[in-house]
């Protein structure tokens, strides 16, 4: 009997080893995919697009301190990194540290824009730029993107192959195109990339009590003054009244200038130099008086510029334009075109009746480099603005601009020393 089961359980066995058939799944189509594979390109598209920013703004911040370069470098790479990964595969632990780092670059940036940071700097918040703020808004919206992710729901659908290419192609070149126009001329030069460039500048004022004078020079490096971002935005239009009132000044300012066309005329009035010439902004002189630039109720003395601006330090040296000096920013000029500007980090030296500056300003000059090169240091200086009334030296960006690009070192260049200076004419 056992003999017979046991030839039937050979004969049955071929047929178990059959395949079970069982209910077939529906199979997913090759031609579609999934919209968490686009949302995971599309935060690799937007972190390259942060990534190149940081790159072209990592050797401006390091020009600042090595804390900016290595900041900015860091994050371009680890933006890079991740946005390589992202694409590789679906890893949820990615797509949270890709959350978390730009996350914290974005906490980084408003706390530099609203607070500011002091490392490496003296800590004044940044102005807001094209550019850096082109970059927040690519990690932001990474940000949002990852979170889709996470949660599901419209990440599990499927879209078509076609579309989904498509999409993401757009979005690069969106991207692509967004990060290219941040950096062009019209708007890095308009905006500084939130950072304040010139030629070289010297701006020098005098009080009778705390402060008197202040140099300031630099030759196309990085600075943090956000003052000067204003005076590089186009004037705007002024209604009659304004205009009339604008020019009463300017006619006294012009008056003023008459008096001393040559440094010879302003040393006999008593008026020392601050500093040599620079490109751009000339040579400074300053009378050691209480100043009275500003009326009483803000608005300008045009009558009484704090400083006069010549194209050298020679006694034939020609006036080019004037500045002038509040302790507070002021009403100042008529109208809204009259940027006033302060400088930071600011060495001056007083000695043989003259002011030198020793250091360029804005830049991260610290008290204790200014006082062993036996100078004083100001963390700020008091507000200035130049006034370019002279005629034939006229600027072409504004009678009020940071600089007046007429203003060449005596070989016709801008070459400068360390400083900022040069020989002017």
């Amino acid at each position: 009997m056992q003999t017979l089961d046991r030839d039937r359980q050979r004969a049955l066995a071929p047929l178990d080893r059959r395949p079970v058939r069982t209910t077939p799944t529906t199979p997913r189509s090759t031609g579609t995919i999934s919209v968490a594979w686009l949302l995971r390109w599309g935060m690799a598209i937007l972190m390259l697009g942060a990534a190149g920013i940081h790159f072209a703004a990592m050797g401006e911040h390091a020009g600042v301190s090595w804390t900016h370069g290595l900041f900015f470098g860091f994050t371009a790479w680890a933006q890079v990194v991740l946005a390589a990964l992202l694409v590789l595969g679906p890893a949820r632990r990615t797509i949270q540290l890709a959350i978390l780092l730009n996350f914290a670059v974005i906490v980084v940036w408003l706390v530099s824009r609203t607070v500011g940071i002091a490392i490496g700097t003296d800590g004044t918040p940044e102005p807001v730029a094209f550019a850096d703020a082109l970059c927040a808004a690519f990690e932001a919206v990474t940000i949002g993107l990852g979170l889709l992710v996470i949660c599901g729901g419209v990440a599990r659908r499927r879209v078509r192959r076609g579309f989904g290419w498509a999409l993401a192609g757009f979005v690069a070149v969106v991207v692509a195109a967004l990060t290219s126009f941040g950096f062009s001329p019209a708007v890095a030069d308009g905006n500084g990339g939130g950072h304040g460039h010139s030629h070289g500048e010297v701006a020098s004022g005098a009080t009778a009590v705390s402060a008197v004078g202040a140099g300031h020079t630099h030759t196309q490096t990085h600075t943090h003054n956000p003052d000067e971002v204003a005076e590089l935005q186009p004037d705007q239009p002024l209604d009659n009244a304004t205009r009339d009132q604008l020019a009463a000044q300017l006619v006294a300012a012009r008056a003023v200038a008459a008096r001393y066309p040559t440094v010879a005329e302003a040393t006999a009035a008593g008026m020392i130099p601050a500093g040599t010439f620079a490109p751009g902004v000339g040579a400074h002189y300053v009378a050691l008086r209480v100043p009275n630039d500003i009326n009483p109720d803000g608005t300008i003395n045009a009558s009484s510029p704090g400083s006069l601006i010549f194209d050298g330090n020679s006694p034939t040296s020609r006036l080019v334009g004037l500045m002038y000096l509040s302790p507070t920013e002021p009403a100042g000029f008529a109208g809204p075109n009259d940027h006033w500007h302060r400088h930071a980090n600011t060495c001056v030296v007083f000695s043989g009746g003259q002011i030198r500056v020793p250091f360029a300003a804005d830049t991260d000059v610290t008290e204790a480099q200014c006082q062993a090169a036996g100078g004083t240091f100001m963390k700020r200086t008091t507000w200035m603005v130049h006034a370019w009334v002279v005629p034939g030296w006229e600027s072409p960006l504004g009678v009020f601009s940071h600089t007046n690009p007429n203003l060449h070192c005596a070989d016709g260049t801008d070459t400068t020393d360390k400083a900022g200076f040069c020989a002017g004419t």
